[in-house]
């Protein structure tokens, strides 16, 4: 592997925490002691699973196309140009079912289709929990699209240190939509669908979880959007990124 040459600064304490931990047997030097601790940093603060919530009645909408391309085939792009591996398509048996095993065939990252026939949102995660209750995980509505700079989301995810992070845009129209209260970054309150708003700021319907979620779900859970967001909210456990980039409501599209 090709490596480049560079010159940083170490805190003198820092170095001396590095120097003692060469052991001349897993690390031999000071450069390899930093390249290690450094990968392994970069690991602990990743995102590696990713998860598309769909109901068998919205396949379509992850087929339907934008300049050309059908909105999973961008979704998968847009997951792996992050760094994440594997991807998670949570639906029940549908029309569209098996055009979407076609288009998740042709991806070059692990993908799986998991049928459920669960209620919503939250009882859809929480039947989730084994395969991601070990690690920091993405969750995406399958009825959007979004395309931003996901990595920063990431990196102000960890952080935050909060459980949950939601991210968000200005919408002038937000009718359809569950609306947040801020206080700097972090959400205070937020709605879904209110008869009368409280500000213009919406849920992109794009998530990053740490574990500790599923301490707040369960099978009885039925909606993350009207049980769970709003729960966090109240004990400031919910951090609001503004993606500043491409947002669709598919349906609004189509």
């Amino acid at each position: 592997m090709q490596k480049d040459k560079i010159a940083i600064a170490i805190d003198k304490g820092l170095l001396r925490q590095i120097d003692s931990l060469i052991d001349g047997i897993r690390l031999k030097s000071r450069s390899q002691a930093i390249s290690f601790f450094l990968q392994k940093g970069l690991k602990e603060q990743s995102v590696k699973k990713a998860v598309i919530l769909i109901h068998k009645d919205h396949q379509r909408y992850l087929l339907m196309e934008k300049d050309g391309r059908c909105f999973l085939d961008l979704q998968l792009l847009f997951f792996s140009s992050t760094g994440i591996q594997e991807v998670l398509l949570l639906t029940q048996d549908g029309p569209d079912l098996q055009r979407l095993k076609e288009r998740l065939d042709r991806s070059r990252l692990k993908t799986e289709i998991i049928l459920n026939d669960t209620k919503g949102t939250g009882d859809s995660l929480f039947s989730l929990k084994d395969h991601l209750e070990h690690d920091n995980f993405l969750v995406m509505s399958g009825d959007t699209f979004n395309d931003f700079d996901l990595t920063r989301m990431i990196i102000k995810h960890f952080e935050s240190e909060r459980i949950a992070t939601m991210g968000l845009i200005n919408k002038e129209k937000i009718d359809r939509h569950g609306v947040v209260l801020l206080d700097g970054a972090l959400v205070i309150d937020f709605e879904e669908k209110p008869k009368v708003p409280k500000s213009h700021i919406i849920n992109a319907g794009i998530y990053i979880f740490r574990p500790e979620i599923f301490e707040f779900l369960s099978s009885e859970t039925i909606s993350l959007e009207r049980e769970i967001f709003p729960k966090l909210a109240r004990i400031k456990q919910l951090h609001g990124y503004f993606t500043h980039g491409e947002y669709i409501h598919i349906p609004e599209k189509g």
